[in-house]
């Protein structure tokens, strides 16, 4: 048996891998499991676990004839599991579906994205009561038993991976140049552009400009509509916002909203995959 840990909290993902398997005719040698119980869109195929160490423990004590594990991703979450996991399945092969988010917005690694607007942004956040909060948001998780980010255990848990999956070549290159492992590489792209635009209305040659994809600091929107700006485009520009900090979608719409007043669309709540598909195609 594999198992395959997600730790999706759209579902989107998870239900094109577990699709994948059933037209291939493999999911009786394969079992989905989500590290998580809120997911927006979930599968009968898949057991959805409570985000807790105790559950996650008692699950891996029951988790009969694993040959294989693969994580997508190997995140903070997972790293918490497959701390219990291995204690359970030592020796196993693992197999790591890089979503990206899982190494380059790690604390310390976040900030190097950073240009000058969200440095200053973030230096700003960083507060005596805000360096209270998480530390004592910290310790109520855990107290209660919910993962929270320990770098140390992440590093163990990306040691013992066997083979990582990436899009690009240099994600590899970046992750174990870090962290040393004998493990190897090999190329994966789950969706092809046919798969993307299928059933969409092509407008030909788009003439809207897309910025970002969430209201995250680590995308630089000031800097890209400065530039924007200088040109003096007339294009409408929409700017996905739905998941983020608030109050960092809060900046950036007034800035844009005052750079070009009548231009902009906010993305605010959550599309549907062929909504938001159509919107990249505009």
């Amino acid at each position: 048996m594999n198992l395959h840990v997600f730790n999706d909290s759209h579902g989107f993902v998870l239900n094109v891998t577990v699709d994948r398997f059933e037209k291939a005719g493999a999911l009786g040698n394969n079992q989905f499991i989500n590290l998580r119980q809120k997911t927006i869109y979930k599968n009968n195929r898949v057991t959805y676990l409570k985000k807790n160490l105790r559950t996650y423990k008692r699950f891996v004590t029951n988790c009969g004839d694993i040959d294989s594990v693969t994580f997508y991703p190997l995140d903070d979450t997972a790293a918490w599991f497959f701390k219990e996991f291995i204690k359970v399945k030592p020796g196993i092969r693992v197999y790591w579906v890089f979503w990206s988010y899982e190494f380059y917005h790690t604390p310390g690694r976040r900030e190097l994205l950073f240009d000058q607007y969200s440095t200053t942004y973030y230096s700003q956040q960083q507060t005596i009561i805000t360096q209270i909060k998480r530390m004592g948001t910290i310790a109520v998780k855990k107290l209660i038993g919910i993962p929270y980010h320990n770098q140390k255990l992440l590093n163990e848990a990306w040691r013992q991976v066997n083979t990582f999956f990436s899009f690009l070549p240099q994600d590899y290159k970046n992750v174990f140049s870090e962290v040393k492992s004998d493990c190897t590489y090999s190329p994966i792209s789950f969706l092809s552009i046919e798969k993307i635009t299928n059933g969409l209305k092509l407008a030909g040659i788009g003439c809207k400009i897309m910025v970002g994809h969430a209201a995250s600091p680590t995308a630089n929107h000031a800097e890209i509509f400065e530039q924007l700006s200088r040109i003096g485009i007339n294009n409408n520009i929409v700017i996905p916002l739905e998941y983020g900090e608030a109050q960092y979608r809060h900046k950036i719409k007034q800035i844009a909203s005052g750079l070009f007043p009548n231009q902009v669309e906010f993305l605010e709540n959550r599309l549907s995959m062929t909504e938001y598909y159509q919107k990249l195609s505009d």
